[in-house]
């Protein structure tokens, strides 16, 4: 079996160090060395009590510069890398690391059980979601690196010193070094060990700038991005064109209503879809029929839409811009035309416009449970924005409005590139905000390729992460 270095940061863990020592002695490591960051208290004569080689430090390093320091005066053949601030169980600790002890595996990271890896409140699970699909790997770990983990000498020989510095850049070696990785156990951590004001905020702020720098690396580098905006400008001209039919209302406060509807073969729902929407006393409802072999076409005129038509179809969210352009409301509603949504709840979005705000978007579908990784793209795209309380409301998702001023202050051609248009608004500083909730989800008529595994990216899916890329980069 092979030798076992324990690597332990201490700061101010007089309550749980003795015990955190003592539950590693089932391993029977050949060393424990204690980095002591700035601690007043009992740590360091507890440390030594225990027969651990001790370094006291007191400067402004992080824990993980911390302990990749203190590896460099490892004598073992593992590493293992522990929080001195609560206590795993020897058992844990045991099955923890023997595969690794044994050479089943080249490194052990700690599993995060199902449910913390789709718990979407969790700005460390929508980064890391995020990370692990720019390399395509399964989401098991947190790419922060938090201990638990374990290593063998011969990987750490093989980093670069790039991770001596950077969690997120010894996690992307790890992974793409061909190691033998395991997540064969479950440890909770969240939430374990002591209480410090304010430590949540500044690790916050910590992920966000380390992920904003790797994500601006990444997309560089693969150069998986364009800076222009390839929107409605790339099309030919419209096939048709209809006028239709709308009147004034009195819902607005003065302010008109346009409805903008994009459609390719939604025979089956846009009569519904127009139904609803004319409840909403509009000026005008316009139809783009993208593409379509069906009957929307004549439905949309039948329901006394405005409707352009296009011969070949459209890029995808194009149809939103060409909208956007004719429109000649003060309110601009976008819906689409593969599923009904009640007049009801369509109604606060174009209410809120017309109360005074820029951009009304629809909250978040389900906060609880992270179930695609578009949902983490937009709740980061809002993060490193600094509207982090938008959670993954997003221009992306309908049902959404916009005045006809913000319009025309972002351009129409963004609205093809919804994530493009949400950074337009966030940098001209306009007043956004989520209104009402509406479960589109549960409505959005099926398609095979976007019903898939979590872990699966979509054809549609790919194209909106792109996107997403794009206005990361340029933020």
């Amino acid at each position: 079996m092979k030798k076992l270095s324990v690597i332990l940061i201490v700061q101010n863990d007089e309550a749980t160090i003795r015990q955190v020592i003592r539950s590693t002695h089932c391993l029977n490591p050949y060393e424990v060395l204690i980095v002591a960051n700035q601690s007043t208290d009992a740590s360091v004569l507890i440390a030594k009590e225990e027969g651990c080689v001790v370094k006291i430090e007191n400067g402004e390093e992080t824990a993980h510069e911390l302990r990749m320091k203190m590896t460099r005066m490892c004598k073992g053949d593992v590493f293992l890398y522990l929080d001195s601030d609560y206590i795993i169980s020897e058992k844990q600790i045991k099955q923890f690391v023997q595969p690794l002890l044994f050479s089943h595996c080249d490194v052990v990271l700690n599993k995060w059980d199902k449910a913390f890896q789709h718990d979407f409140g969790r700005f460390e699970v929508m980064w890391s979601r995020v990370l692990h699909d720019m390399y395509d790997k399964p989401h098991y770990a947190n790419a922060y690196l938090s201990p638990p983990y374990a290593f063998s000498k011969e990987v750490y020989s093989q980093l670069s010193s790039a991770v001596y510095t950077n969690p997120l850049a010894l996690f992307i070696e790890l992974h793409t070094n061909s190691f033998r990785i395991s997540h064969h156990l479950s440890i909770t951590t969240f939430g374990e060990g002591k209480f410090v004001p304010g430590a949540y905020e500044n690790k916050r702020a910590e992920y966000k700038e380390r992920y904003k720098m790797l994500l601006d690396e990444y997309i560089a580098k693969t150069n998986n991005v364009s800076k222009e905006i390839n929107g409605k400008n790339d099309y030919q001209p419209y096939e048709k064109m209809s006028k239709g039919w709308g009147k004034l209302s009195s819902f607005y406060k003065g302010k008109q209503l346009s409805v903008v509807i994009p459609v390719k073969n939604e025979a089956k729902t846009l009569q519904e879809v127009i139904k609803e929407v004319r409840k909403l006393e509009p000026l005008e409802v316009i139809v783009i029929v993208n593409g379509s072999t069906d009957e929307s076409e004549r439905i949309a005129k039948s329901m006394g839409a405005h409707t352009i038509v296009y011969k070949n179809a459209l890029g995808h969210d194009v149809g939103r811009a060409i909208g956007a352009e004719v429109s000649k409301g003060d309110i601009l509603l976008f819906v689409d035309g593969d599923f009904s949504i009640k007049a009801y709840d369509l109604y606060p979005f174009a209410r809120a416009i017309a109360d005074g705000l820029d951009v009304a978007l629809n909250k978040s579908e389900d906060e609880k449970s992270l179930s695609h990784s578009v949902q983490a793209w937009k709740f980061l795209l809002n993060e490193i924005n600094d509207r982090g309380d938008l959670w993954m409301s997003s221009l992306t998702a309908v049902p959404h409005a916009l005045s006809k001023q913000t319009v025309n202050k972002i351009g129409t051609d963004v609205l093809a590139s919804p994530p493009m248009a949400m950074l337009k608004c966030f940098q001209n500083q306009l007043s956004i905000a989520s209104v009402h909730d509406v479960n589109v989800n549960k409505q959005n008529r099926f398609r095979f390729h976007d019903q898939l595994p979590t872990n699966f990216i979509s054809p549609t899916a790919e194209l909106i992460i792109k996107e997403y890329m794009r206005a990361f980069y340029l933020s």
